[in-house]
């Protein structure tokens, strides 16, 4: 009986240990909308609603492909990157191995983005945006843009300094033209 009980209480460990298996559902709830609204939103070739909705999508399996499809505009096909869950750090601190081990095996360890908006142009064929790569384009957009505001201060500044330059020179001609 002994064993029995040590048993259950080594097996209740190994599994608690899992955190995130713990914290987490075995869906993660994705908002998706689109421009126009009433899109299909397929995961992964299964049709699962039209926007706006919000879709429970398997963390289990990782990445997806998300389709959004409308008749008369073209597919836009989506690549929702799986991310690793804020809980699973408590594994690492609290359970170790075995409990990540848990998390990995059950899929509750991923965590997707909250929401996804695509726009869809008319037409027919297909759009293929990986979510990284949106990421890096969107930082990139920002970067360049802080970089533009940066310079035009910078020209400002070099205005106001000729400005004030051609301001002293035009008071030093009068005074010079007064004297005389």
């Amino acid at each position: 009986m002994n064993h029995l009980v040590r048993l259950f209480g080594i097996l209740f460990l190994l599994n608690a240990s899992g955190c995130a298996t713990f914290v987490n559902d075995s869906h993660d709830n994705v908002a998706f909308s689109s421009d126009p609204d009433g899109v299909t939103v397929a995961i992964d070739d299964v049709a699962m609603g039209k926007t706006p909705c919000v879709i429970p999508v398997k963390r289990k399996g990782g990445d997806k492909t998300i389709s959004f499809k409308m008749y008369g505009y073209k597919t836009v096909q989506y690549h929702l990157d799986s991310h690793m869950s804020g809980s699973v750090w408590g594994n690492i601190l609290l359970g170790g191995v075995i409990g990540l081990g848990v998390d990995a095996v059950t899929g509750r360890g991923n965590d997707f983005q909250d929401s996804v908006h695509v726009i869809l142009e008319r037409g027919s064929g297909t759009i293929v945006i990986n979510a990284k790569q949106a990421k890096a384009e969107a930082k990139e957009k920002k970067k360049q843009e802080k970089e533009r505001i940066k310079r035009e201060k910078k020209e400002q500044k070099e205005l106001k300094k000729q400005e004030k330059e051609l301001e002293k020179q035009r008071k030093k001609l009068e005074k010079q033209r007064y004297s005389y």
